[in-house]
């Protein structure tokens, strides 16, 4: 046996707290990453979007009933779908974000 247990389990009482914990980090984590890689809207709006997402699945969330969790688990692939889509999009198109650059001068398809 692989031996994967359950962060839910471990976890316990405490376990939305973790989630709201793990959607705070995740969410500045891709903010400084678009920042600091100049990403324009595409990319900001998709980790908006993201972040949003997360935080009213955790807030939603009944964490003792197992198809409700399941259905959540399920739709990040949905989500992290959506993510990929506006990433590619911003390299395509990328629109600067007003007032910190990024976006079309930055993109594939800016002359050099």
């Amino acid at each position: 046996m692989v031996g994967v247990k359950s962060t839910a389990l471990l976890f316990g009482d405490a376990t939305k707290s973790w989630l709201t914990g793990f959607t705070l980090g995740m969410s500045l984590l891709l903010a400084t990453a678009g920042a600091n890689a100049n990403c324009g809207l595409f990319y900001h709006a998709g980790a908006l979007y993201a972040s949003l997402h997360l935080a009213q699945q955790v807030a939603s969330v009944q964490l003792d009933n197992p198809a409700d969790c399941l259905a959540k688990f399920k739709s990040n692939r949905n989500l992290g779908l959506a993510f990929w889509l506006a990433i590619v999009l911003d390299n395509f198109f990328g629109l600067p974000v007003p007032g910190f650059g990024g976006g079309f001068e930055e993109s594939l398809f800016a002359e050099d």
